[in-house]
């Protein structure tokens, strides 16, 4: 009996397998007839009109049969439905969650299909609370160039109503057409450009040596004006051409020195695009349709999972902004803090004195006014003040509390929000610095502050609680 049973199981497995294949035939017949009879006609006639209009030399006096494309087509306006380049994708839920709490930050870049059909890839990415990638849009066009960077920044600009003021930013790697498109369409944005990739240029001009790429970058990293010009007269005496090299590269657009501050966001690389890449490496070599659905899923997943994780945290502020605040306290350890009075108040610190503004959440290193989170020398006049330096972060980087736009210096968001349960911050103390030079260990006490702690004992309880 089993052997029997076996048998019929394989008979119809084989019957199964027969009908299928003809259902597949019948719809492939189906399929082929559908497709019009002048296309067949036209791939018969083609060596007909190549014959045709071929002369005794054999050169080709048919212009518009083949040519290159003009200034004319690369700039044609494809606004209307009746020209699209491409497919344009922007998830509903990306774009509210990045109008209600994302920093008013573009990443811009291109990437190659590695499928069938090949086309390239628009995205644009943004920065969410925890500084990590937030995926906005992209699109599948046929190449890179100005009217399709044109056409896909103006579908980005009315999903994200993008105005053109200085209160928006975008970062890119100077891709073919999209810095006339941007320059053209928000001439009052920030526009930044990668540093790698800028340093990538610079060293293809042939400036190679290992001295003027630590003058390049330091000069990228330097907040202030003066380290900047500082930096740039050690790359006039290291190499005249590096340094004219530079010169036409306007500091703006690479320089945490001349950067605006509205964005709260000093990020000089373009790592947005970077691994929003890594993350769709795979689905570049499907096709359209499979690629298209496996990163609307991808996105669904990651921002899912980033919910959760955030909903788990015991703080108010997300993890990458929590570990960035206990190392700028970590670096005000051993700074000395006077207040002359007023709400500023002077910072001597193993890197300079700078002037700290409290109530206007300033400093003059330009750290906390290019972030939004409290540095060194404001974690240190913070303290000294009995504050806690959570309560000076940014509304924008935490957790628990409404996500809101962070806005320019100034608006009702930048005063300090209330958080009611500090039972994830240790108690602590500070010893006054003027009191501390003098060899006396005298701990000053506050409302809800543990007596006797020293400052280096307090930020090593900050930095291990909650990691």
């Amino acid at each position: 009996m089993q052997s029997s049973s076996k048998s019929l199981s394989q008979l119809d497995m084989l019957r199964l397998n027969t009908m299928m294949l003809k259902f597949n035939l019948q719809s492939l017949e189906f399929v082929l007839s559908m497709i019009p009879d002048v296309l067949d006609v036209g791939l018969n006639s083609d060596p007909v009109v190549e014959e045709q209009n071929t002369d005794a030399n054999g050169e080709d006096n048919n212009s518009d049969h083949s040519h290159d494309p003009t200034e004319e087509e690369l700039n044609t306006d494809y606004s209307s439905d009746e020209k699209t380049p491409g497919i344009y994708v922007c998830l509903d839920a990306c774009k509210k969650g990045f109008v209600s709490g994302c920093r008013q930050l573009v990443g811009i870049d291109g990437y190659f299909l590695k499928g069938t059909f090949g086309g390239q890839m628009l995205v644009a990415v943004a920065l969410d609370a925890n500084d990590c990638i937030y995926p906005l849009a992209y699109a599948i066009v046929e190449r890179e160039n100005t009217s399709s960077w044109r056409w896909f920044m103006r579908h980005l600009g009315g999903d994200l109503k993008i105005a053109n003021c200085n209160e928006w930013t975008f970062m890119s790697d100077r891709q073919k057409g999209l810095q006339n498109v941007i320059d053209d369409m928000y001439p009052n944005a920030e526009h930044r450009f990668c540093v790698r990739h800028m340093y990538t240029n610079f060293f293809r001009a042939e400036f190679r040596e290992l001295a003027l790429k630590e003058i390049i970058w330091k000069a990228a990293k330097s907040t202030t004006v003066a380290d900047y010009l500082f930096w740039m007269k050690e790359m006039d005496k290291q190499s005249k051409p590096a340094y004219q090299w530079l010169l036409k590269r306007g500091p703006k657009e690479w320089s945490k020195s001349h950067f605006t501050t509205r964005v709260k966001s000093d990020i000089l690389l373009n790592n947005l695009c970077e691994c929003f890449n890594k993350v769709v490496l795979d689905d570049r070599e499907k096709s359209i349709v499979t690629m298209l659905i496996d990163m609307h899923i991808s996105c669904m997943k990651q921002i899912q999972c980033r919910r959760d994780k955030m909903r788990r945290e015991v703080g108010p502020l997300c993890p990458k902004i929590h570990a960035k605040l206990v190392n700028n306290m970590e670096m005000a350890s051993g700074s000395q803090v006077d207040w002359p009075g007023g709400t500023q108040w002077y910072v001597r610190s193993r890197d300079g004195e700078f002037v700290v503004d409290i109530d206007s959440r300033t400093c003059t290193c330009r750290k906390w006014d290019l972030t939004g989170i409290p540095c060194g020398h404001a974690c240190a006049a913070i303290l000294e003040k009995m504050g806690q330096p959570i309560h000076y972060v940014l509304d924008c980087y935490k957790a628990k509390l409404q996500p809101r736009r962070c806005q320019k210096s100034g608006s009702s968001q930048l005063n300090e929000p209330q958080v009611s349960d500090m039972s994830f911050m240790p108690t602590l103390g500070i010893i006054r610095p003027a009191v501390a030079a003098h060899g006396l260990d005298v701990a000053v006490h506050g409302p809800d502050l543990q007596p006797n702690v020293s400052f280096d004992n307090m930020v090593e309880g900050f930095a291990t609680h909650g990691t």
